[in-house]
């Protein structure tokens, strides 16, 4: 059913494929399915993807999609973003503020002052009502190696994780 050598992840449908899925976890319902596609962005017919998305959901089947940058494809993108778990490593700027934008943003405080240049005094200011990003996109732009930015649909939580390796 999957062949890495040339390049190609299917050579049946994704219907097919999670069709096989979900008979053999109805078999077999002690059974643990996990379905993990890594750089699924690199497939000629990536659109496949939408399709197996919406599978897996009704299935109630995980899947992990996998890949270093996201889909130009605005379709896959949006499918892609939908995710009910989203963990991000380090991202280059043009996907940042996207991702930055799936963690959402809060309402804070922002303190200005207006300063006199001549004196060099502050006299005045105000505080205004601001939204700032939950995640901000220079954080997720500098993430160090092993550490991730991880948010849940589910639970409405997020947080920074580092990885720790066990000896």
């Amino acid at each position: 059913m999957w062949n890495s050598l040339d390049g190609s992840l299917f050579k049946t449908s994704s219907r097919r494929v999670v069709g096989d899925f979900v008979q053999e976890v109805t078999r077999s319902p002690q059974r643990s399915t996990l379905i993990a596609i890594d750089e699924f962005a690199a497939l000629k017919d990536a659109k496949q993807i939408i399709d197996l998305l919406l599978q897996a959901r009704q299935a109630k089947l995980p899947l992990v999609l996998s890949t270093q940058l996201l889909p130009q494809d605005p379709d896959l993108r949006s499918a892609v973003l939908q995710a009910g778990l989203l963990i991000a490593h380090r991202l280059q700027a043009a996907d940042a503020e996207e991702i930055a934008a799936q963690f959402g943003t809060r309402s804070s405080w922002k303190v200005t002052h207006q300063i006199d240049w001549e004196t060099a005094q502050t006299q005045k200011g105000t505080i205004r009502d601001v939204d700032e990003y939950v995640v901000h996109p220079n954080t997720l732009r500098q993430l160090p190696q092993g550490t991730a930015a991880v948010r849940s649909v589910q639970t409405a939580r997020w947080g920074i994780v580092e990885v720790l390796q066990t000896t």
